[in-house]
């Protein structure tokens, strides 16, 4: 804005210098023409051109100081030190009092971590003049050197100079929080409020600095007794409830936030928050209730419908979540969490044609997105196209080569339909190098080794597999499977039949029990013939 002006007022300032024998009207002409191109450049971010058209105004007025600064600022933003502060020393022989320059030499000494320079020269543009950027600048540095009560000083002559920069209320605020002085902080960030109305930004960071430096509970106290002088401070309420929150107090939280509500019925963020308190204490019911006020109110808000499916959803409704979602879902076409949320739905659902066509366009929304590849590579090994399941787990792993489940599912295809067994082992090994304590990867490894006819291996891993997931089928059957091979029948048939009271309705299953059966009466009636 200041060099906006400047160009307006320039011509002026040119027409002043007409009587020095030093530039002539014609080149005086020409330095506006080129100054006032270099500004437009350097407002366009274009710096090579704004410094071309500053040099040409330099040489038909070598004397300009906003020339010279603008040359000095395009070598300051390039980071070219040396050459700026050639252009400041120009500067300082012809205005050695140019707040503009010192301040800029300032800056280039803080770049340069000469922090005492820096600091020599901002206190002496302050003996100067009460420069805003120059007491936020010197009340930073002296945070950064841990020189608190100088920082508070110049952070208040800040908000003195100018009562709404919300940038020194934050900062001052942190300080009192590293000083242990909450009720200042406090004091500090609830006028920052105020003013601001960035009440959801602030509270955040304000919880963040009380949690970080083991502040929670001196701070609900305090907020306490400060709702208990002015019980209708909503703002005070909420972070207090926020407070709780943080802390795992749901039920004072839920107190605080249903009495902002009979204050303040229609408050969204706080209708979201009671929501997922209910869901968290699986009170699915009120959970729903909270966010359908939401949407009664804001049919747009996105977030409400996203915790309604998955409320939905927790509960195995996923038929009313993706109902719910479908409502927003042309309005909200290209977010990618609801596209990938449909997604995930429809795969629980197994209609695998609708999830596939969600989570490709997750891909075109984010084509880094490792985790839609993945769910790609599920579905189409569901349907049997392990080509293609393959290709999706190899690109999620090209995005993330730490995936290891992506490694794991390969390496299980391969053992599974018993082809490329050695590979299938190193995946899996692989996968359980990134997860060690992974049931599902430890099964995996138990099963290659069963297809390696590595049968007291198969079993070693089974049964740690089993030890961590108790109630999984098919690692039911892979252990019933290995204890077969090795004629430990009593436990291949309890391990089989815990595979069907787990839910596998598999035919083979239910064939290797009757065989199991038959096998068992076989070794009963010898032992009664004996």
């Amino acid at each position: 804005m200041d060099k906006i002006y400047l160009i307006i007022i320039l011509f002026l300032v040119l027409i002043t210098s007409c009587t020095s024998q030093r530039v002539s009207i014609k080149h005086q002409d020409t330095a506006y023409t080129h100054y006032t191109m270099a500004v437009i450049h350097e407002e366009k971010g274009e710096l090579e051109k704004a410094l071309l058209e500053y040099l040409e105004a330099e040489k038909c007025d070598p004397n300009s100081l906003n020339t010279l600064l603008g040359i000095a600022n395009i070598y300051y933003e390039k980071k070219d030190y040396q050459r700026a502060k050639e252009y400041l020393m120009k500067i300082t022989g012809l205005d050695q009092d140019s707040v503009k320059a010192l301040l800029l030499t300032a800056k280039i000494y803080l770049d340069q971590n000469q922090i005492e320079q820096s600091v020599e020269v901002l206190k002496k543009i302050t003996a100067q003049e009460d420069n805003l950027e120059t007491h936020l600048i010197l009340g930073k540095l002296y945070y950064y050197e841990k020189k608190y009560p100088e920082a508070i000083t110049q952070l208040k002559k800040v908000i003195q100079l100018d009562p709404s920069f919300i940038e020194a209320y934050i900062i001052l605020g942190e300080i009192y929080i590293y000083l242990k002085e909450v009720e200042e902080a406090i004091e500090i960030f609830e006028r920052a409020k105020s003013l601001s109305g960035q009440d959801l930004k602030l509270d955040c960071l304000l919880l963040e600095l009380f949690k970080s430096h083991h502040l929670m509970d001196e701070a609900a106290k305090i907020y306490e007794k400060k709702i208990n002088d002015q019980p209708n401070h909503i703002s005070m309420r909420k972070l207090l409830a926020k407070i709780y929150l943080k802390k795992e107090n749901l039920k004072a939280s839920e107190n605080h936030f249903n009495e902002i509500l009979r204050q303040t019925p229609n408050d969204l963020e706080v209708l979201l928050i009671l929501g997922s308190i209910y869901e968290a204490k699986k009170e699915y019911n009120l959970a729903i209730d909270k966010f359908k006020e939401v949407i009664k109110l804001d049919k747009d808000n996105l977030s409400a419908y996203l915790q309604l499916g998955y409320v939905y959803a927790k509960q195995d409704k996923y038929k009313e979540a993706i109902d719910i979602l479908s409502e927003i879902k042309d309005e909200y076409q290209d977010n990618y969490e609801l596209c990938f949320f449909l997604g995930y739905l429809y795969t629980y659902l197994k209609n695998y044609p609708e999830a596939e066509n969600f989570f490709k366009k997750t891909i075109l929304i984010n084509p880094s997105s490792e985790m839609s590849y993945y769910q790609l590579g599920v579905i189409y090994n569901e349907e049997g196209n392990f080509e293609k399941a393959i290709e999706m787990f190899y690109k999620t792993i090209e995005l993330d080569k730490t995936f290891a489940d992506a490694y794991n599912y390969i390496g299980y295809i391969y053992a599974e339909r018993g082809i490329k067994l050695q590979e299938s082992l190193e995946l899996i090994k692989k996968a359980l190098e990134l997860s060690p304590n992974n049931g599902y990867i430890i099964d995996s490894l138990g099963w290659v080794y069963y297809k390696l006819s590595k049968y007291d291996q198969a079993l070693e891993q089974l049964e740690k597999a089993y030890h961590l997931i108790k109630d999984d089928p098919t690692v039911l059957e892979h252990l019933g499977d290995a204890y077969l091979k090795k004629n430990m029948f009593k436990k291949a048939y309890q391990a089989y039949q815990e595979a069907k009271k787990f839910g596998s309705k598999r035919e083979e299953l239910r064939e290797k029990i009757s065989h199991l059966e038959d096998i068992l009466k076989k070794e009963k009636g010898e032992k009664n013939s004996e």
